[in-house]
């Protein structure tokens, strides 16, 4: 499953159903790619998530997007073959859910092409002497 978002800052993240959500999810040995500009509102806002990222740290894979700017970040859930819910203006709230599977093909290569541009990013643990 990929995310992708500026800063995660309006997302439920940090709700008990999400983060419960996730862990179920979680068992069956899937991936979480993550990726954002920059993580400093998901610290700031969602600590049960970034507890629980610590915790499932060999499913989640976090990056940052710098090749480009806020503006053009797109800000997606995708569960490939299944699902991807896109907010196309987040101003106003509006968006679309594709489930056709040519759509879905679509936006999982945008989506992989920003993956692969992007570098990692907010490590589960910071080490440390």
């Amino acid at each position: 499953m990929y995310v992708c978002d500026v800063d995660y800052a309006d997302w439920p993240l940090g709700e008990r159903g999400v983060v419960a959500a996730l862990t179920r999810w979680a068992y069956a040995h899937r991936k979480l790619k993550v990726l954002a500009l920059h993580y400093d509102e998901v610290v700031r806002r969602h600590p049960r998530w970034v507890g629980w990222r610590t915790d499932w740290a060999h499913v989640v894979e976090c990056r940052a997007i710098e090749h480009l700017s806020p503006e053009s970040i797109p800000r997606i859930w995708l569960a490939p073959g299944l699902h991807a819910v896109r907010v196309l203006d987040p101003l106003r709230w509006r968006g679309v859910i594709d489930t056709e599977r040519g759509e879905l093909t679509r936006v999982a290569q945008n989506i992989d092409e920003v993956w692969q541009r992007s570098i990692p990013a907010f490590p589960a643990t910071t080490l440390g002497l």
